[in-house]
């Protein structure tokens, strides 16, 4: 075990992060040297950052950022040494904290891009407006989600899906373009099941629970 219960129970309940899924991760990359990210994650939960970032704009949260992770890294070199593999994943963790303390769940689940190399986020409740939802979208949406052939095989889709179906390409076409080329799969989403849209969101994206859609149409590959 990496984390301690205090940092469990932030990285589970406010993250919405699965501890054991991130956890094989960290051994699996970095083996034995693991105590810097529960010692990384301890130092900002208490540093008082965390309590002025939703008044700072943009340039002054990246600027508090910067300044954060310099102290949180002088914190762990008083007791560990790390390597520059190991500054650059605590940078990545960095990242989630500050998109939560600055803007929430919904904004550190819309930062976190498909790429990124931090733990996934599951969302397990709504993270938009409830009458929103309901005001904008029909009892039934088609949705389109771009993924790769063992995904599709799985037939337990993830939880980020689109309105779109150029966007659906754009993902299907671009994110798998050094590997098997991906699909793009439609699919019929009831809106209770939504856990999170937004009108005014480019990537048109519509969220629900992790592999709860287990059925689609391949529309294109």
């Amino acid at each position: 075990m990496i984390f301690d219960v205090e940092n469990m129970d932030f990285l589970c309940n406010e993250l919405r992060i699965n501890v054991n899924e991130f956890e094989t991760y960290l051994s699996d990359r970095f083996g034995s040297e693991t105590q810097c990210f529960n010692l990384f994650l301890s130092f900002l939960l208490k540093d008082e950052t965390k309590r002025k970032l939703p008044t700072l704009d943009m340039m002054e949260q990246h600027l508090e950022f910067e300044l954060l992770n310099r102290r949180a890294l002088e914190h762990i070199r008083e007791s560990l040494i790390i390597n520059q593999d190991q500054e650059e994943y605590l940078r990545e963790i960095m990242w989630y904290f500050c998109w939560y303390y600055s803007g929430g769940l919904k904004l550190l689940f819309k930062n976190r891009l498909a790429d990124n190399e931090g733990p996934r986020i599951y969302l397990k409740n709504r993270i938009t407006d409830t009458e929103v939802i309901n005001s904008k979208l029909p009892l039934s949406v088609t949705a389109y989600r771009g993924m790769s052939l063992d995904e599709l095989d799985s037939n337990s889709f993830g939880m980020s899906w689109t309105l779109c179906k150029s966007k659906a390409e754009d993902f299907a076409f671009t994110h798998y373009r050094s590997k098997p080329r991906g699909v793009v799969v439609k699919s019929q989403i009831e809106r209770d099941s939504i856990l999170y849209y937004e009108p005014t969101d480019y990537e048109k994206e519509v969220v629900v629970v992790n592999g709860t859609v287990t059925s689609g149409v391949v529309v294109a590959n």
